[in-house]
């Protein structure tokens, strides 16, 4: 099924062509290779997390992977006898480059949380166990996993001189509070990419974080906010406007293995020629040189025109004592293009009802267009390997629920079945008629659905 694979070998199984160790060069028990000193080769190919479209592979070189690594410990101040827990996965450049590989640059001890890392709900209740029983002093993870921690908490503190940090997308205000609060040690907010070989900004240690802002960025890297809908990055906006995180530096990818998707990955070069990637995150610039995200440019929320910024109705679910996780999605509108709804999991053995938390989001969010249309609690939030919200899992079941209420409102509409497919992040709506005599209600379905500007097929009964 792989038409370009062109062998298999098995470690500890088969005998010549098919032997791992038949086939790789052994001399005096030890490999034998042949260095290549061209540090900016491609060294790694690297999937991104695709939180908000299909996965690309990202090309990613030695130096650039050594110097990320190196920034990273440096802006935590690491030293060789911190010992690292490390429980991100090693195909994201969160496990791979912050965390693994900084600890190998600064000869750190890595103590490797399990198999199933953070996704595991043994690890997150007994995180302490373990940060004790290892002596463990720097940790980090996705937001969800120290939003996890926050409500399992059971009045362990963290040990004197831990540290913690938290990136790879938007770092809840009042869950890094209660962290701090709770086990007595500051959750340092950070950010990167994958197309930036790891991490790029952080709210260094040593000084006391700025609670919403990703921090300072890496040395030998320069950021600007550039303004909305300009392709170009030779001025930044003023401090405190929003527009569209650019990031020049080292540390910035040759480029995606597809070439073909390089154009959207950079802005247009400036008169000095320097490369300026375009991150797709909104953000501001304060006066100190701090950054700060205002969410992604896909995950905008555009209702009549009106840009809404997701992350101000997440911010005030999250504050809800109850809700653990929260994500703001568009819905379908008719009118309107899409309006916000909100996503919900609970903090366990915590009860509100969807109306009570609909009714907070009224009293806590003053931008009126912002308020969601609906709250829905869901058992269960959508997560990638990493533990970021998966939103195009929710963005599929909103479109789900409103193909559900046309079909419902429209006499006969029960007899269409509509299946939502999604592929590629397109999203096309395939109506089946139980049989050939309904032809009218299915064409009465159609229109219906292509008010809200779906893509629309019909399979005929024959097809099936």
């Amino acid at each position: 099924m792989v038409p370009t694979l062109r062998a298999v070998w098995s470690v500890g199984e088969g005998s010549g062509a098919e032997s791992l160790r038949g086939n790789i060069d052994v001399t005096d028990d030890e490999l034998a290779f042949d260095r290549r000193g061209e540090p900016d080769r491609t060294a790694t190919l690297l999937h991104t997390g695709g939180t908000t479209a299909a996965p690309k592979l990202v090309r990613l070189t030695e130096r650039g992977q050594l110097l990320n690594a190196w920034c990273c410990g440096t802006w935590n101040c690491n030293g060789a006898d911190e010992v690292v827990a490390v429980g991100m996965p090693y195909f994201h450049v969160g496990g791979a480059s912050v965390l693994a590989l900084a600890a190998v640059v600064f000869g750190q001890t890595m103590v490797i949380v399990g198999p199933g890392g953070y996704r595991s709900a043994r690890v997150l209740e007994r995180f302490w166990d373990l940060v004790d029983a290892h002596g463990v002093t720097l940790a980090g993870s996705a937001p969800t996993t120290a939003a996890a921690l926050v409500a399992g908490y059971n009045g362990r503190r963290a040990p004197a001189g831990f540290k913690y940090w938290s990136g790879g997308s938007a770092v809840s205000v009042q869950i890094a509070r209660e962290f701090a609060e709770k086990f007595g040690v500051a959750l340092r907010e950070g950010w990167g990419m994958t197309e930036l070989h790891g991490a790029l900004a952080l709210n260094p240690t040593g000084i006391e974080p700025r609670l919403g802002s990703i921090g300072l960025p890496f040395p030998y890297h320069r950021v600007r906010c550039v303004p909305l809908g300009s392709r170009r990055a030779e001025e930044g906006a003023p401090a405190g406007t929003i527009g569209v995180l650019a990031v020049s530096g080292p540390c910035v990818t040759p480029g995606y293995l597809d070439t073909t998707r390089n154009q959207e990955l950079f802005f247009e070069s400036d008169t000095s020629g320097e490369r300026w990637l375009n991150t797709g995150d909104l953000c501001t610039i304060d006066a100190d040189g701090y950054v700060w995200l205002r969410g992604r440019s896909k995950d905008l929320i555009i209702r009549g025109g009106h840009n809404i910024d997701p992350l101000a109705i997440e911010t005030a679910l999250i504050a809800h004592p109850a809700v653990m996780y929260a994500a703001a999605i568009g819905d379908p509108d008719r009118e309107k293009g899409e309006v916000p709804v909100a996503y919900m999991q609970l903090r366990t053995g915590m009860s509100v009802s969807e109306s009570e938390l609909l009714a907070h989001c009224q009293r806590e969010i003053t931008e009126r267009a912002a308020v969601p249309r609906a709250v829905r609690i869901i058992e269960a939030m959508p997560l990638t390997a990493v533990g970021k919200i998966f939103k195009p899992a929710l963005r599929l079941d909103a479109v789900r629920n409103c193909v559900g209420r046309v079909t419902a409102q429209l006499r006969g509409g029960d007899r269409v079945d509509a299946e939502v497919r999604e592929a590629g992040g397109a999203i096309t709506i395939v109506l089946k008629p139980s049989d050939a005599g309904i032809a009218g209600v299915c064409d009465e379905v159609r229109c219906e659905l292509e008010r809200y500007a779906f893509r629309v097929e019909v399979e005929s009964p024959a097809a099936r």
